[in-house]
């Protein structure tokens, strides 16, 4: 889930790189939402418009043409208005994404073509990123690391040598008074 929330906060950003991890990871959360947004929408919303069809067939004097396109519509508005607040999200991961590849954030127009664009856009953005810099920037692996954990655990114990020594309290002496 943080490579979804880090990929929303850099809606905008089209310059560096992105890695296969980040672009991966925030699709695959990106299209369990849709699905679910879809679900629920047809829950709502998908059975009134399958009654509308079947009133319109069922009375053939009823019949037009705007009736019939009115309700072979699907609508879906949550997964609409979610697909319409991620598209800069998508269109700015899937071009940092190409600049890993080395190649240019125009790319993303090839998906255009039917079928044959939308493969050569997947294997651009499924072959492995240039190890080090290239014209687009630093390596993501190298530079912002999310695979390594820079934090410690709180169960990890200091080597011998580096535990201070434990000294021995002296007995209190009880006086009397």
């Amino acid at each position: 889930m943080n490579w979804y929330i880090e990929v929303l906060k850099k809606y905008i950003v089209l310059e560096g790189r992105a890695s296969r991890a980040e672009f991966w990871y925030f699709f695959l959360v990106h299209v369990i939402i849709m699905l679910v947004l879809s679900t629920i929408d047809y829950a709502l919303w998908g059975a009134l418009f399958d009654t509308f069809l079947l009133d319109i067939t069922a009375d053939p004097d009823n019949f037009s043409v705007q009736a019939l396109m009115r309700g072979s519509w699907d609508f879906d508005p949550l997964s609409s208005l979610y697909s319409l607040g991620t598209l800069l999200p998508v269109l700015a991961v899937t071009a940092r994404r190409l600049h890993d590849t080395n190649h240019s954030a125009w790319w993303i127009l090839i998906a255009i073509l039917p079928i044959v664009g939308f493969i050569v856009l997947v294997i651009f953005t499924a072959t492995r990123g240039d190890k080090g810099a290239n014209r687009f920037g630093p390596d993501p692996q190298k530079s912002g690391s999310k695979t390594k954990s820079t934090r410690k655990s709180a169960y990890t114990r200091k080597p011998a040598a580096t535990r201070k020594a434990t000294t021995t309290r002296k007995p209190r002496s009880t006086s009397s008074n």
